[in-house]
């Protein structure tokens, strides 16, 4: 593929050919997220470190994930997305080689900070060139699509990462991570041509950048539903935050048994990514989100009400999370949509805001988790309770009704 002139309409690009390519940018996190979960108690051991401080590298991930974003978008909207792609990914190229070098866990939580700035790349400008390009119910086929691609990673990942511990150390785990930082900068180089046309680049000032994200934050068409979505995934957070030490370490399940667990649950997530966009036209957007996150708070509350009456067991929380993560995957794609439809003029930065906020929310949770934990389930439970509650208010209280307009074939 080509690259068009700046000065030019968008690169008409199939999005059959362009889901791939933005779906394994965005890959990045979850693959960084998800490779080393079954690995983590082994860290923790190998580091000499305890429990609580091998989850607080989640956090700092997710922290470096959040404060990327907030960076790449607004520079991308000024420079154009593949220069700070390359930058992106030389950082995480970096950070995860170090990674695999670390004596200490200070160590690990600083270079899993680097890695996750590294990381936000994907994410962000994928969501950014999607609204460089499309609009309507274009836009949010292709998120479904991205995510078909994005899904395969929490199914992989695990399984890559504890086929790795079987036959390696954990510090393999980032060195495949290095690898993949790699493989992606060569993809980009040669899949990705530049979507940010020269007309729509706005000022890099930091004035103007505050600006914005000041002028998002109070707006009614996009706040709404970035706060609905991130808390909801501030559940999801939590569970990747504390489901490794409670599966393997509380029921005892060997690493590879806890890896085909969580690839089941990353199918539904998959399947249930790809169903929802089906359901435009035939229903109101918003409502699709409303109903998703009814069915997760219901077994969210479902899980807290038997973890206090200390009724829950292996089965019931697997099947309990197992719908939790379904129902979050009608609320992802269409909540990500409807933020954005509105904020053409700063994708980017749009998309940056979309994206700190969901890992701002996710680096609480994991804060949480790590801070409070004590052996048991009960700190993951209550923060996917507690999220739940947060996000079903916000979107029955705070949604601003907008018909559906913006489901219309539109090109942006």
């Amino acid at each position: 593929m080509q690259s068009s002139s700046p000065t030019e309409t968008p690169p008409q690009l199939s999005p059959w050919l362009l889901a791939p390519v933005l779906g394994v940018l965005g890959a990045l996190g979850p693959m960084s997220i998800d490779l080393y979960l079954p690995g983590m108690p082994q860290i923790v051991e190998s580091l000499g470190i305890d429990e609580g401080t091998g989850q607080l590298s989640l956090m700092t991930f997710l922290g470096g994930l959040m404060l990327g974003q907030l960076f790449y978008g607004p520079t991308s909207d000024r420079l154009g997305r593949k220069p700070m792609i390359f930058v992106g990914l030389v950082l995480f190229s970096i950070a995860s080689l170090g990674c695999a070098f670390v004596q200490t866990g200070e160590q690990l939580l600083l270079l899993r900070f680097i890695q996750g700035l590294g990381g936000a790349i994907g994410r962000v400008v994928g969501m950014a060139v999607v609204r460089d390009l499309y609009r309507g119910k274009t836009a949010a086929m292709l998120v479904a699509m991205m995510m078909l691609v994005l899904g395969l990673a929490p199914i992989v990942a695990p399984l890559i990462g504890s086929a790795i511990l079987l036959v390696a150390p954990w510090q393999w785990l980032f060195v495949f991570l290095t690898f993949f930082g790699l493989a992606c900068i060569v993809m980009v180089a040669v899949a990705l041509p530049e979507t940010r046309l020269e007309a729509q680049r706005t000022s890099s000032h930091p004035v103007v950048a505050i600006r914005n994200y000041g002028g998002l934050l109070l707006s009614r068409q996009y706040m709404p539903y970035v706060a609905a979505l991130s808390l909801a995934q501030a559940g999801f957070y939590a569970y990747l935050t504390g489901s490794s030490f409670i599966f393997i370490n509380l029921y005892g399940l060997s690493p590879t048994m806890y890896s085909v667990l969580f690839a089941t649950n990353a199918v539904g997530l998959l399947i249930g990514a790809q169903i929802a966009p089906r359901l435009i036209g035939r229903f109101q957007a918003e409502n699709i989100v409303r109903s998703g996150l009814v069915a997760y708070t219901m077994a969210a509350m479902l899980l807290v009400t038997l973890q206090l009456t200390g009724a829950l067991n292996v089965v019931l929380l697997s099947v309990l999370l197992f719908t939790i993560i379904v129902s979050l995957a009608f609320v992802m794609p269409i909540a990500a949509v409807l933020a954005l439809e509105s904020q053409g003029k700063i994708a980017g930065t749009a998309a940056a805001m979309l994206g700190a906020c969901q890992f701002g929310f996710g680096t609480v949770a994991a804060l949480v988790i790590g801070l409070t934990a004590n052996g048991t389930a009960m700190p993951m439970v209550m923060v996917i309770g507690l999220s739940s509650l947060a996000a079903i208010s916000i979107a029955f209280l705070t949604f601003p009704g907008t018909e559906e307009v913006y489901l219309q074939e539109e090109a942006a």
